[in-house]
Formats: C-alpha cells, structure tokens, sequence
C-alpha cells in the first residue's frame, strides 16, 4: 500500500475489512497515511491488547520514548513469528506485518534544527 508502505497488508486484514470488523481506521487505509495517534490502535488490531495494554506512547516527554515504542513493537513481532506472518501480495512472500525500518522512517521524530541566522540564507 503506497499511503502505509510499513504495513503488510495482509489477508487477514483484507477479509476483516471486507466485513466491516476494523472500522473506520482501515476504511480510508489505501487513500490516506495512518497517523501516529492510530498506530497504536493498528499494533492493537495486529497483535492484540495484551501487547498495546503495555505499550509505551509512540510520543512522549521523555527522551527516547518513540524507541521504546518501537523495541516493543519489534518484540511482539518476534513473538507473533512462532505462530506466522501473513502473506506479502506485493513481494509475493511471507513476511512480518510492520516492516520496523519503514515505519521508523515514516514516524521516527525528527531533531529539530537549531535556529541560526546563517541558516536563513541558504
């Protein structure tokens, strides 16, 4: 999906979709990016309450919140391996649900630039 290139999707979603089960976060998920305040709904959809009731926030005041996110999430994906991935159309192959790396570029916070005059003229 060219809007959530870090997300398989899956048959499974496909078919939950087609249902109408996963409401409206996946209603618009092929024609408009998933924003960081669903993401966390999405892990929940994917790998169950058990992993978002102790999820750290993707943002936060403390420093490294979004790796801490993002170790939990790689750690509930390892896990959910032993019972299977789901099947890539696009590669055509099995693969993990999030690709880390993709996701941690498209939500991965940013450092801010420190203001400097010089900056101005270029």
């Amino acid at each position: 999906m060219d809007k959530t290139p870090w997300l398989t999707y899956g048959p499974e979603l496909h078919r939950l979709r087609e249902w109408g089960v996963l409401g409206r976060i996946f209603d618009d998920i092929d024609e408009s990016p998933i924003n960081i305040a669903n993401l966390v709904d999405i892990i929940g959809i994917i790998f169950g309450s058990q992993v978002t009731d102790t999820l750290p926030p993707p943002q936060g005041q403390k420093k490294d919140s979004w790796g801490k996110f993002l170790q939990h999430v790689s750690v509930a994906q390892d896990n959910l391996k032993e019972r299977g991935n789901t099947f890539n159309a696009v590669k055509n192959e099995i693969t993990p649900w999030i690709d880390l790396k993709k996701l941690d570029e498209k939500f991965k916070p940013k450092k801010k630039k420190k203001f400097h005059p010089f900056n101005l003229l270029f």
